[in-house]
């Protein structure tokens, strides 16, 4: 709550910062206020639209919220975004395959490396 009211304070000064709207995203996302989250991460991107905090951190938010394969979908076209510029993000690319096999496990398919 304190983090929450210092975040509030802060954006109240200095409203275009993205570092503080992030931290503030991060601790609704936390306390399960994921419409709030979803709101605060969309204004980072409307400020910065490669931040890669925001658009993994939705990305997870889908995921959280039931639909991976929307989060699939955004972190994919993130991907591909960020390879026609030549940059590479190995935690995107792990983040993927986490929603993915989190997927399967849910759909009752266990991975051929789990097996016993």
């Amino acid at each position: 709550a304190l983090a929450r009211q210092s975040y509030g304070a802060m954006l109240q000064r200095f409203p275009d910062q993205p570092d503080a709207l992030l931290a503030l995203a991060g601790l609704e996302f936390q306390a399960g206020n994921y419409d709030q989250a979803e709101r605060l991460y969309q204004a980072v991107l409307a400020m910065e639209a490669d931040n890669g905090t925001a658009r993994t951190s939705l990305a997870a938010l889908n995921a959280v919220q039931g639909r991976p394969l929307a989060a699939i979908d955004q972190l994919q076209a993130w991907q591909q975004q960020q390879a026609e510029q030549g940059i590479h993000h190995p935690q995107v690319a792990r983040q993927i395959q986490q929603i993915q096999e989190n997927l399967l496990l849910q759909r009752g398919i266990q991975p051929p490396w789990e097996r016993f």
